[in-house]
């Protein structure tokens, strides 16, 4: 039965609305790498009750969380606890490790053993490793080699860029990220190219809402590149990552038609690569 409510009652109403949409927004900030989804349900519970209010959810029907948070195949009422995006979490803290090993006279070996003792040290599990063959834990691709580089014996020197790829599997879960490094000081060619590259992926990064399809990634990352005078890497593709190191069918998400789905729609939890080239 709807219930007609009155004035008074509908401006209350719309206060309470008012702490949600903030309450909302603060989690916003906090959802990372990381974070436990208790983390944040003490950080609504803190702002709610800072605001005079109280947690409608906490104790309704015996639910022992201030909101439900439902991650990944969860649909709804997850109950607040340890889970965080843990592949990814390790993944992020292994490259800012690798980040710190970077410099003159290390080979791509030594960065790939440290990369999978730390990966091991987490209890997780070198993606890479195994797959199809592959024999590292790590991609290392070096200045004009673009992606799936064997680490080996190459020594970095002054002025090189280095391509880092990781996949981390932790509790049947898998992260796969890239990050280009800088050795020392660049050319400035080279320092355009990280720069550009690191700018077309936020500019991906914008079209992936909802309504949106591929065409409009491919067509992001294709126009800002070649805006600056660099070419993509045709050949190369993009995939999606979750219980499988590539979940789903390949998409090209560097190429693009605006408003065009090259593959498919977009879907939620895929991970957009893409290779650039000057």
């Amino acid at each position: 039965m709807i219930v007609k409510k009155s004035a008074s009652e509908i401006d209350a109403m719309a206060v309470a609305g008012d702490i949600l949409v903030r309450c909302m927004d603060l989690l916003a900030t906090k959802v990372r790498p990381g974070v436990t989804t208790a983390d944040l349900d003490r950080a609504a519970e803190r702002f709610i009750r800072s605001q005079g209010a109280t947690p409608a959810f906490k104790g309704y029907r015996g639910f022992p969380g201030s909101i439900c948070a439902s991650p990944n195949h969860m649909v709804v009422h997850g109950i607040p606890g340890n889970f965080k995006l843990a592949a990814g979490d390790i993944l992020v803290r292994c490259m800012d490790l690798l980040a710190t090993k970077i410099r003159p006279g290390v080979t791509t070996a030594e960065l790939d053993q440290a990369a999978e003792r730390f990966i091991r040290s987490q209890d997780a599990v070198p993606a890479f490793k195994g797959y199809r063959g592959f024999p590292g834990s790590i991609c290392a691709s070096p200045n004009h080699m673009v992606v799936h580089g064997i680490p080996g014996s190459f020594k970095l020197g002054p002025g090189d860029i280095i391509s880092v790829d990781i996949g981390v599997i932790k509790d049947g879960w898998v992260a796969d990220a890239a990050r280009t490094f800088p050795v020392g000081d660049v050319s400035p060619v080279a320092e355009k190219l990280l720069e550009v590259t690191r700018e077309s992926l936020f500019k991906a990064a914008e079209q992936c809402v909802p309504g949106n399809r591929l065409g409009d990634v491919g067509y992001a990352v294709q126009s800002y590149v070649e805006d600056n005078g660099f070419s993509v890497v045709r050949s190369l593709v993009g995939h999606g990552i979750g219980r499988s190191m590539h979940d789903g069918e390949a998409v090209v998400l560097d190429v693009g038609l605006h408003r065009v789905a090259d593959v498919a729609e977009p879907v939620a939890g895929h991970a957009l690569l893409g290779s650039l080239e000057q």
